[in-house]
């Protein structure tokens, strides 16, 4: 589900939410697997994003936004008979941008991960025959980068 909107004439907002309810239904490998969410595919996971431009004239062209994510713990991987599964805890992420635009060209700075959470963006079997070689892939915490863009004529 998303919600795409403006709040005001100068203030954005992006919202989505999605139920994921990918279970394996047949194995001919491992009956217990049968009734599992698949790996990698977390039952709910949404996101936020704000972004308001301001107007005022000595700050004109400057913006900010705010936005969050969060994932619900997930498997990492399918599992051998016996085993438990590798479960990838759930997480919240907050990101932060700030940007100035002078007619079609945008500076911007960006924070991703702002609160330096710890948290894993993925994983899964590296090889089906060989599944204790399992890859994992936890996110960089706190990032910081900027970016120019140039916005096409209109």
């Amino acid at each position: 589900m998303d919600i795409t909107g403006r709040i005001l004439e100068n203030w954005s907002i992006v919202a989505n939410y999605s139920y994921n309810d990918a279970k394996i239904t047949k194995s001919d490998n491992q009956k217990a697997e049968v009734g599992r969410q698949k790996p990698n595919a977390p039952k709910h996971a949404g996101n936020i994003w704000i972004k308001y431009l301001i107007k005022n004239d000595s700050f004109q062209g400057r913006g900010f936004g705010l936005g969050a994510n969060f994932v619900v713990e997930r498997y990492g991987s399918l599992y051998n008979a016996g085993e438990e599964p590798q479960v990838f805890p759930a997480y919240e992420l907050v990101n932060v941008v700030l940007y100035y635009q002078v007619e079609k060209i945008r500076l911007q700075i960006s924070c991703h991960n702002a609160l330096d959470k710890t948290h894993w963006v993925g994983g899964y079997d590296y090889l089906r025959a060989c599944p204790e070689a399992i890859y994992q892939q936890p996110d960089i915490p706190f990032k910081l980068f900027h970016e120019a863009d140039i916005q096409p004529s209109q």
